[in-house]
Order: C-alpha cells, then sequence, then structure tokens
C-alpha cells in the first residue's frame, strides 16, 4: 500500500475504531470464535498470509499475541 492509498484511509479512522464504516460491508464484534460462510468460497487472508477458504472457524487464543510496546503517553 502506498502512502497515497494509506492516506485515504486516515479520515476513517475514527468510524473504523467504533466499528462504523461508510460503506456498511466491515462489521465490528467481540468474539472467542467466529465461524465464516460464504458462497462462493473465498480465500481467507491473515496478516498478508493465505490461511484457508470458507468456510472457516477462527477461535482466539488468549495470551497469544505478544506486544512490545513505549511508554504511555499522556495527553
Amino acid at each position: 500500500m502506498g502512502a497515497k492509498s494509506a492516506l485515504r484511509w486516515l479520515p476513517l479512522l475514527p468510524a473504523l475504531r467504533v466499528g462504523y464504516h461508510p460503506s456498511g460491508s466491515v462489521f465490528h464484534s467481540r468474539a472467542r470464535c467466529v465461524t465464516i460462510e460464504t458462497r462462493p468460497a473465498r480465500t481467507v487472508t491473515a496478516d498478508g498470509e493465505i490461511v484457508g477458504k470458507t468456510p472457516i472457524t477462527l477461535t482466539v487464543v488468549p495470551g497469544a499475541l505478544k506486544v512490545l510496546a513505549g511508554p504511555k503517553n499522556e495527553p
């Protein structure tokens, strides 16, 4: 993704954070396990890697994601 295409998403970030997208095609929710079904079957990617085809069930593994962050910025 180039800098210009990334910048066009900048105004949408606040809406995406709360689960809203103007196209109506983005859904935001919380879950521990999600099954995605499509017709026809679609390729599923995660972080740019193909992980399978639909239908697919995705499960959250608690503690599996390690996050390294700097000091908290206070306003």
